[in-house]
């Protein structure tokens, strides 16, 4: 076959006859440009070269004459024309004019940004895209509420509208201007839970309580807190100018929305393991940010569509006394396979990190949404009580607190101490309301200590016990928790009785304390580890109940726990508002000056010695 350099050689180069005949039927066929193989062309330099003809001659050949630059696929390549006419060396001149013909403008610098900030865009889209797509448990993934909350931002129209003008895009009409996100905020109280309505029906009986309750409500709705909206956008990678309007931010989480569910049409679906892997990652310390990962909680369980997650495969249900072993009390691998212990433990972890009441509140709706959603699954009893007791009483509900306790006239069911966590609850919820004695004014009242004595004791001023209380959830319903855990919630208790000036009831609990405090030390023995003692605690305890007053008058015979829970019931619907430190009385200081020892001594008197002895006492430290 012929080549380029073939094609220029001389008649007398070629030394047969047939050669000089082939070469000159080539020549012929070329000039003529009936060859198929071959195309002559001619540069500027008036120089003749040869491309091969691969059919796209169309494309390869520059628009214009003048054209500095164009690209000829399959040029065939002289190599030895280095020294010959019109060819030279590149130099700095070709470089300087190059660079001027590529200079830096403002105008191309302005285009490199944008260039750069899409890149940086388009990343954090396929960023937060495999995310989603490789996580079936991930909080962001749009939900309806999330479609319906855009739906809804505004009323539409030209009222609402926010307006964002864009300093260098105008067009003949003046000033380029999209709608904004609009920020409507409706009526105090609308949409708001239920169970926040019914609770202002006791709370709100002056202006003062009223002012606190509305302050409590703003606190905890998401409609005053930032807009979320933003969050969202920034979370799933969606670019900002999405959020500029109403309309084109709600088509933008249409379309994620059916990506999303298009692409995991084909895969497994969820599994127990995977949502409870999920929610420990929720789980926080003393560190962390609290309300997202709340909010992270809430919508990964609102994501669930299979109720079949929320079953557990723990045998026996049903509890009864000096049941001790029917559930393990701490994590075992089957713990990763209870999606409702994960849940109350990851979102226990959020409020024992912050003792926020708004943060309380939100617990609060959380568990009303998620009864609303999963009413007929037993398994989810466990955390939606144990949970509930806590957000009330960090929210400081005593109302709505009397109302669940009230809530099971024949007992609490058993499927609700299928794990010993919700003895944990109980203790921090009796913890929240000792700090809400202490700074709550609200619960100071008479009205409010004598009902969260009701609520502690589960018995009325009548002497008759109306519903289980903190005491029988401690204790009775508890036998299957360890004896420590049963014991840290039990002084928290005795703190709430101190707090609240329980005196007779402070005598009856040091028995039950006693005994709980004997078994762990028994424990404590046969492992080697040092007794403790509660002594130093109850004396605390009783000083402090014996600052907000008298012990009061009663049947000095009956000592049972609901004729204690009378007589101090009484003794407290007669007294004013108590400050919060009470006041050092003759027989305050009488107990804390005693050593632990004649302490102990003389808490283990009965009842009618233990107050004649306490009055006695008071009248040689008067003298």
């Amino acid at each position: 076959m012929f080549g380029s350099q073939q094609l220029d050689r001389s008649e007398d180069e070629f030394s047969s006859p047939e050669q000089r005949a082939l070469w000159k039927a080539k020549l012929r066929e070329i000039q003529s440009g009936k060859n198929k193989m071959f195309l002559r062309r001619r540069n500027p330099n008036g120089g003749v070269y040869y491309v091969l003809n691969n059919g796209r001659e169309k494309n390869i050949m520059p628009k214009h004459d003048d054209a500095d630059l164009f690209n000829i696929s399959g040029l065939l390549l002289n190599l030895d024309a280095l020294d010959q006419h019109g060819v030279r060396d590149y130099s700095e001149e070709d470089e300087q004019a190059l660079a001027q013909t590529w200079s830096d403008t403002q105008r191309r610098r302005d285009v490199r940004q944008t260039i750069r900030s899409m890149q940086h865009h388009v990343e954090l889209s396929r960023t937060a895209s495999r995310k989603l797509l490789n996580q079936a448990t991930h909080p962001m993934r749009v939900m309806n509420h999330d479609l319906l909350s855009v739906a809804l931002r505004g009323p539409g129209g030209e009222s609402g509208m926010r307006l964002y003008e864009d300093s260098k895009v105008k067009d003949e009409n003046g000033r380029f201007i999209v709608r904004g996100l609009t920020q409507s905020r409706l009526v105090q109280h609308h949409g708001l839970p239920a169970a926040a309505i019914r609770s202002t029906l006791e709370v709100t009986q002056t202006d003062a309580r009223s002012t606190e309750i509305r302050q409590l409500i703003n606190m905890g709705d998401p409609r005053k807190a930032s807009d979320y909206m933003i969050d969202l956008r920034y979370r799933l990678g969606l670019p900002e100018h999405t959020t500029r309007d109403d309309e084109r931010f709600l088509r933008w989480l249409s379309l994620h929305q059916s990506n999303i569910a298009f692409a995991q049409k084909d895969k497994k679906a969820m599994q127990k393991l995977e949502v409870c892997k999920a929610l420990r990652g929720q789980m926080l310390d003393d560190t962390g940010l609290k309300r997202r990962n709340l909010v992270n909680i809430r919508r990964m369980i609102f994501q669930i569509t299979d109720p079949g997650l929320f079953t557990t495969n723990l045998k026996g249900n049903v509890a009864t006394e000096g049941d001790h072993e029917l559930l393990p009390t701490t994590g075992g691998t089957d713990d990763m396979q209870n999606v409702p212990l994960m849940l109350r433990n990851a979102v226990a972890s959020v409020l024992d990190a912050c003792g926020d009441r708004a943060l309380h509140y939100e617990v609060l709706t959380f568990v009303n949404n998620l009864h609303i959603r999963f009413p007929d699954k037993p398994a989810m009893a466990m955390c939606k009580y144990g949970l509930r007791l806590r957000a009330l009483a960090g929210v400081g509900l005593l109302d709505l607190a009397r109302q669940q306790l009230q809530r099971y006239p024949k007992g609490i069911p058993s499927i609700v101490w299928a794990h010993g966590r919700v003895v944990e609850d109980v203790g921090a919820a009796i913890g929240l309301w000792n700090a809400h004695i202490v700074k709550n004014s609200i619960v100071r009242t008479p009205a409010s200590r004598t009902a969260l004595l009701t609520i502690a004791t589960g018995c009325n001023a009548d002497g008759k016990t109306i519903y289980e209380a903190y005491h029988d959830l401690m204790l009775r319903k508890s036998h299957r928790v360890e004896v420590e855990g049963r014991l840290d919630a039990y002084m928290n208790f005795v703190e709430l009785l101190g707090h609240l000036g329980a005196v007779r009831t402070l005598w009856y609990s040091w028995r039950v304390a006693q005994e709980l405090q004997d078994r762990l030390n028994e424990q404590y023995r046969a492992t080697g580890q040092p007794a403790e003692s509660i002594t130093d605690e109850y004396q605390i305890a009783l000083a402090n109940a014996l600052q907000q007053g008298e012990p009061g008058a009663g049947d000095v015979l009956d000592s049972t726990l609901e004729a204690c829970t009378r007589a101090d019931l009484i003794s407290m619907g007669g007294r004013s508002d108590v400050s919060s430190d009470g006041h050092s009385t003759l027989r305050a200081v009488w107990i804390k000056e005693m050593s632990l020892s004649e302490f102990e001594e003389w808490m283990a008197l009965p009842l009618a010695q233990w107050l004649q002895n306490l009055n006695k006492g008071a009248f040689h430290e008067a003298r």
